[in-house]
């Protein structure tokens, strides 16, 4: 069985990469022979083209945003940095082939396989400047005898712009069968459609573990007490957290972030994708305000803290808490009422966790045997 992934395997994030690693193992697990559909769009991170008719739009910004920012990145990014991703890309996840950017014609990558998957990560959120992209819909311009599913998308957010609604309603009824990462997108899902689709665990969850991948990071030693911190997008809430921990004796080991706009609070580092699970495992704590950042707290039973998004921000906290919420940690979020003191002193039963998360891989698991078994049909 010939399996392609069409997701974000391409970005310059940990998460994006671990997931995408996730759904490889699993299916490979199983026999297949699974390969990255090399989708690589220029809107989603090097900004995509302005529209010179309206200069001053919210569309341009948006672009002109992630122009700088991708030349930020490669200018405070350690080239070795850079340098790991890609590697990782082409060893570890084996992406490779011809290259396809919007607006091409992507059906001579689609027909080479027998089953089609796109998910995980936000594939299904709508750019500010390209809006709906069909290719994440597994839509290209012929007909093909190919089956075509989701597992585990997710809108980025707990709501769908109504301008999108019947463009999305439309790309969803084409394909095969649907499933999403949240509760949220089923919501979006069956209020579009009329059918509710499964909500599946990210393919971290699925993936067995990273155990065989990891490496250790020469500077950080295993009988070093530290934290490990992750956070994107803001600070929110990070440096009180971070002296907290520091007066419990640790040191705060801050992940690398080209997107960064405030101060550190603790030792930058620069892991790899494989240094990145070996820090995260040793690790004694771990504060995060990613998705990512918890569901690898759930995969490899690390004490962690979770840091909820503010302001315009908030809406992308659906991710998190829905898994969070799925394995009982409502106790991991830092409030007003259940400061990062609490959360530190407050034991995780491990065990009810581990059942709950036995429980959501056993459905994302069974998700893709089935479908696996009606594309050999």
């Amino acid at each position: 069985m010939k399996v392609g992934i069409l997701t974000f395997h391409f970005s310059d994030n940990y998460g994006a990469l671990f997931q995408s690693y996730g759904l490889k193992q699993y299916l490979e697990s199983l026999g297949c022979n699974v390969e990255f559909v090399n989708y690589h769009p220029d809107y989603i991170e090097a900004g995509g083209r302005l529209n010179l008719s309206k200069l001053f739009s919210m569309a341009n910004l948006k672009a002109l945003y992630l122009i700088a920012s991708g030349f930020l990145n490669k200018l405070i990014s350690p080239g070795d940095y850079l340098a790991a991703m890609e590697r990782f890309r082409v060893d570890v996840l084996g992406s490779s082939g011809k290259e396809y950017k919007e607006g091409q014609d992507i059906s001579e990558a689609f027909s080479k396989y027998d089953l089609l998957i796109c998910g995980s990560d936000q594939i299904w959120n709508p750019s500010v400047q390209y809006g709906v992209d069909p290719v994440y819909f597994l839509r290209c311009n012929k007909s093909l005898n190919v089956r075509k599913i989701s597992y585990a998308p997710s809108f980025g957010s707990d709501a769908l712009g109504s301008e999108y609604r019947s463009e999305v309603a439309a790309l969803l009824r084409g394909l095969d069968a649907i499933s999403v990462r949240e509760a949220s997108g089923a919501d979006i899902v069956e209020g579009l459609i009329g059918n509710r689709p499964v909500v599946v665990p990210d393919p971290t969850i699925i993936s067995g573990g990273f155990e065989s991948i990891m490496k250790p990071m020469d500077d950080v030693s295993d009988n070093h007490r530290y934290c490990f911190l992750y956070n994107l997008r803001t600070n929110d809430g990070v440096p009180e957290a971070c002296e907290f921990l520091k007066k419990e004796g640790m040191e705060v080991l801050e992940v690398h972030n080209p997107h960064r706009r405030w101060k550190a609070s603790g030792r930058i580092v620069y892991p790899t994708p494989e240094q990145w699970l070996y820090l995260h495992k040793k690790s004694e704590f771990v504060i995060t305000n990613s998705f990512h950042g918890v569901a690898l707290s759930i995969v490899n039973k690390r004490p962690f803290a979770y840091l909820s998004l503010k302001g315009g921000r908030a809406k992308m906290n659906a991710r998190a808490y829905n898994l969070i919420r799925s394995c009982g940690l409502e106790q991991r979020i830092v409030s007003e009422d259940n400061p990062i003191a609490k959360v530190f002193g407050t034991e995780i039963d491990w065990s009810e966790v581990e059942r709950r998360e036995t429980l959501l891989r056993n459905t994302g698991q069974e998700f893709l045997k089935e479908q696996l078994e009606l594309a050999k049909k």
